[in-house]
This record gives structure tokens, sequence and C-alpha cells, in this order.
């Protein structure tokens, strides 16, 4: 199934536990990569995208990702990246909060004009200053380029992740370029190896038909 991945996905993905019983073959030592034969997960992660202008100064509004808001009022420096690709560096210089929601002000955005020319960017802050992790969650930064196998036998890797309805779905590239979605929940994907750089699809999964 063919489909483009979602621009503003959160900034985390949660697992739901396994809701029916499923076997796993157990990774063999000869194929499993191993942390040290890959790139380790980057250090930054999306924490909030930018919104609209606020007032006249140069603020804009801060939309969390993860949907919390408490770690936004102590983000430090951000690195911007634009929904086309561009990368920027930028100085926060404050965040307030405002009817419960976020503001930020960066350092030589001054106006409100320039601040609606970074409307829809998103911050990568540093991992620390990420929302916390719970049990079966996972930032995207770390899912986005594991490799995923079925049964040791290489299948594609995760191109994106989109936000769903019972769960969110992996999107993954296939080895001969096709891309299809896979429910992110543990019947369908029992193994998550974010240092190892790998993920287990459930060996009966027909990624081929979604079943």
């Amino acid at each position: 199934m063919a489909g483009s991945r979602s621009r503003y996905a959160p900034s985390s993905a949660r697992r739901p536990p396994r809701v029916a019983s499923a076997s796993s073959s157990k990774s063999s030592t000869n194929t499993t990569p191993t942390a040290g034969d890959l790139p380790l997960p980057e250090e930054r992660v999306a924490t909030a995208r930018l919104g609209a202008a606020h007032g006249v100064r140069g603020e804009l509004a801060l939309i969390s990702l993860s949907g919390e808001t408490a770690h936004l009022l102590n983000i430090g420096d951000v690195q911007l990246r634009s929904p086309q690709g561009a990368v920027r560096a930028a100085r926060v210089s404050g965040v307030r909060q405002n009817g419960g929601k976020a503001i930020i002000r960066l350092d030589g955005v001054e106006t409100r004009e320039a601040a609606r020319a970074l409307t829809g960017w998103e911050g990568w802050g540093a991992r620390q200053e990420a929302t916390p992790l719970q049990e079966d969650e996972y930032y995207l930064a770390d899912l986005c380029g594991v490799e995923v196998f079925q049964q040791d036998r290489p299948v594609g890797v995760v191109v994106g992740v989109l936000p769903g309805g019972p769960s969110d779905l992996l999107e993954i590239r296939a080895e001969d370029g096709d891309r299809f979605f896979v429910p992110f929940m543990a019947r369908f994907v029992p193994i998550v190896e974010v240092a190892a750089r790998r993920i287990e699809l459930e060996p009966g999964y027909d990624w081929g038909t979604g079943r």
C-alpha cells in the first residue's frame, strides 16, 4: 500500500499492549544487527511545532507534539526543520504560558512577518528535554530508519509514523521500493529493539494485504 507519511507526526509513538497471543521467532545471532554496527539514534528529537504568529513582536504559538506542555517551558536552543526539509539553528529567548498555551520567542525574530515565515516548522531539541517516555513508547526519531524483519528475513525500513485510531501506523518502505503500513501494536510488531535498529513483524502477519 502506497502513501505519504504525516508531515506533523507526534514526537513519540506508543505501542498498545498485545491484545492477542502470537508466537515470534527468536532472532539468530548471525543475522541480528548490533548497536555497534549501526548508526545511533540522533541526539535531537522533535518536541514541538511552531504555530501561528502571536502578537506583533515575533512571538509564536508553540504546539507540543506529544500533547504535553510542561516540558516546553524549559526548552533550550533548538534546531528548526521546515516541512520542506530546510534546517536552521535557533536560540530561544523565552517561553511563557498564555491561557494554557505555550508562547515562544526566538532571537532574531522581531516582527509578526518574520514569525509567520516560521509557522509550521518543527522544533527539535535535546533528547533530555523531550517528554519522558512511558512503557512501550518510543521517540519517532528512533523509529525512523529502523530495519524491519519477519522471521529474520529483511522486509524494509521504517520511513514514517502516522497517527491512527487504536494505534499509530508504521510506514515501511519495502525492499522493492513499495510502501505499506503496519499497526504499531504488539500483536503485529512483537519485537522492537531501538538500540539494535531492528523491528520484527509477527510471523503470521501478511504485510502485503495488511492482515
